[in-house]
């Protein structure tokens, strides 16, 4: 008889911040493909497996999410850049997808927000562990999406490696 199935995801509800409205320059610097969550229950997140296993690179501030199956170019990357042009426009797409809007950046901090309409943003984590950097690595989902309820559950969710579209 085979071995039961391992859960491979977990789903976590909270929210997406991307400013600090007391601190700002000390805010979260989102990119293309990580952003900052405030988890409603840590202890989902101290549960996860970890790759490297390295704990969960938790604050009071949250976690960071790096998004599972997407690369996206670097905004800031040991203090040179990869091509700004890109890496933007991934950046403000992901924040739009989450629902973000009139998003502003200090021009002398391009990846701090200094002003942004509606934050934080509710939404879940589609989680499958703690990556080397102590990064949850999962899939963002914003409560534009259908409902899900918490805890740990089997997917048979794969990466690809072909390229597709997918309308969001």
């Amino acid at each position: 008889m085979a071995a039961p199935a391992r859960l491979r995801y977990t789903i976590i509800h909270g929210q997406y911040r991307i400013h600090r409205a007391v601190h700002p320059l000390q805010g979260p610097q989102p990119d293309g493909d990580t952003v900052r969550f405030e988890p409603n229950n840590l202890q989902l997140v101290r549960n996860l497996r970890r790759f490297s296993g390295r704990p969960p690179d938790i604050s009071s501030q949250g976690i960071n999410v790096r998004y599972e199956c997407i690369d996206a170019l670097e905004t800031h990357f040991e203090q040179t850049h990869q091509d700004n042009t890109l890496a933007f426009a991934a950046r403000n797409k992901n924040l739009e997808l989450i629902g973000y809007t009139n998003v502003k950046f200090f021009p002398d901090h391009p990846n701090v927000v200094s002003a942004v309409d509606n934050d934080p943003r509710p939404g879940f984590v589609i989680a499958n562990g703690i990556e080397a950097n102590g990064r949850l690595l999962g899939s963002f989902t914003s409560v534009r999406r259908q409902q899900m309820t918490a805890g740990p559950f089997l997917s048979t969710m794969r990466c690809s490696t072909k390229a597709s579209t997918r309308n969001w």
